[in-house]
């Protein structure tokens, strides 16, 4: 019973500390790529990490993007994203921390835990589990105590760095799909009508990225609604979709058919397809 009080004690001033603190930090960075990956944004990784931020309230930036003046300056400005991996054969673990100039931790979380055999799936729902710990967090960026406390160390320094330019093709784009390399045509100038599962949706372009839009007809009305937005990633013709508040990846194929995958209720994955009329 005195061991259960300890662990109860230490989990809630853990999620104290960094209910406290994270308000004093203006700026997030993100690695684009994680030491434990052999490549940048695999699995997409990054961009879900630095878009879930980034709907939080933070300023996120990948850590090989230039700096706003003020954080390129005073690099205490911002917390360090890290993902801790301790994945094995069977499963993938991750746990998220917030790490600031000092080296000190304000915000660790609980473990996500993924058992799928695929392992694009199997990272993406341990990250996703991983970052429900902070859905609780009440982030607001405090001016005046970050003002007071984040005093640059006069050993640290923050140089920019050469910003990471994400290669999306004009005219086509290549798509790595699990069968076969695919190029893939994508509208970016004109509206788009698709169907998916009899109801009919628009797929409207916005600049490099793309908005998607259920119609409905109410007492003979039309109507559209914004039920997802489509942007680019580091990985040409993939997009970090936010689909109903889904966080995930959509895709096109050669005839212009939209594939979003989403995650149902018992962690699997599921695809919806917009096709193009």
């Amino acid at each position: 019973m005195k061991n259960v009080f300890i662990v109860l004690l230490l989990t809630i001033s853990l999620h104290t500390f960094g209910q406290s603190s994270i308000n004093d930090y203006k700026y997030v960075i993100v690695p684009h790529q994680f030491d434990f990956l052999n490549e940048p944004d695999k699995y997409l990784l990054n961009s879900l990490l630095k878009q879930y931020l980034e709907k939080k309230g933070f300023e996120v930036y990948f850590n090989d993007e230039n700096f706003p003046a003020d954080l390129a300056i005073n690099n205490c400005l911002a917390l360090k994203a890290q993902v801790r991996n301790k994945s094995n054969m069977f499963s993938s673990k991750t746990n998220v921390d917030l790490i600031n100039c000092n080296n000190q931790a304000v915000f660790m979380s609980e473990e996500g835990l993924s058992n799928s055999k695929e392992f694009r799936q199997s990272y993406q729902q341990s990250l996703r589990e991983a970052l429900k710990s902070l859905d609780a967090v009440d982030y607001k960026y405090n001016y005046s105590a970050a003002l007071a406390k984040n005093v640059l160390p006069g050993s640290q320094n923050v140089v920019n760095q050469q910003a990471y330019q994400p290669q999306i093709a004009q005219q086509s784009i290549v798509v790595q799909t699990p069968a076969t390399n695919v190029i893939v045509p994508i509208v970016e100038t004109a509206i788009v009508d698709l169907v998916s599962d009899g109801e009919s949706y628009m797929l409207k372009p916005n600049d490099k990225e793309f908005e998607l839009y259920k119609k409905s007809i109410i007492d003979d009305v039309v109507n559209y609604g914004m039920i997802a937005t489509l942007k680019p990633t580091g990985q040409p013709g993939i997009f970090l979709t936010t689909y109903k508040k889904q966080t995930t990846i959509g895709y096109f194929d050669a005839q212009g058919n939209l594939t979003v995958e989403l995650t149902d209720p018992n962690g699997k994955t599921e695809t919806k397809i917009f096709k193009k009329q």
